[in-house]
């Protein structure tokens, strides 16, 4: 069951940003948004290498093979992939090497573009995202105490963010 909790207690429940980096001094609410933003997605992503470390891949790695996963066994091109990717700044090829080299996707040429390079996930990387799910399930890391309406809230709050 979610629990709601008002805006004015809050602070009662959470750990607030201020005691978290040690400091009370923010430019603006905007501004301490901003950090609280950058902070919680690297409290996230250390919960995330918790889980995945252990299998021996990067979070890139990761998002790679979901990417590859969610098309259904479709050859992708690496650009799309790219396109895909939750950090811009990956180097796709590179990643898509080091998965093929684990027998977790598999690249080929594309048919209608004999210089393009598609990718598929390999039924091994399958396996592996399926071992990764029940991890992140018993560790209930999607779980991010928000009820559904806040959920709402947060996501196109952090879309508007986005558009700026």
């Amino acid at each position: 069951m979610a629990r709601t909790i008002t805006f004015f207690n809050l602070n009662t429940f959470f750990m607030r940003l201020e005691d978290e980096i040690k400091t009370e001094k923010f430019q603006s609410q905007a501004h301490k948004a901003f950090l609280n933003v950058l902070f919680t997605a690297a409290t996230l992503r250390s919960r995330t290498s918790h889980i995945i470390k252990p299998y021996g891949i990067s979070h890139e790695q990761y998002n790679v093979l979901r990417i590859l996963r969610g098309q259904n066994q479709k050859a992708i091109c690496m650009s799309e992939i790219c396109s895909r990717m939750l950090d811009k700044n990956s180097n796709v090829t590179r990643i898509m090497e080091k998965l093929t080299q684990k027998n977790l996707a598999i690249k080929t040429k594309s048919q209608s573009d004999q210089r393009e390079v598609v990718a598929e996930i390999s039924e091994l990387g399958l396996a592996l995202l399926e071992k990764i799910d029940v991890d992140f399930e018993k560790n209930k890391l999607h779980e991010v105490g928000l009820s559904e309406k806040e959920a709402i809230q947060l996501n196109l709050l952090l879309e508007k963010m986005r558009d700026f």
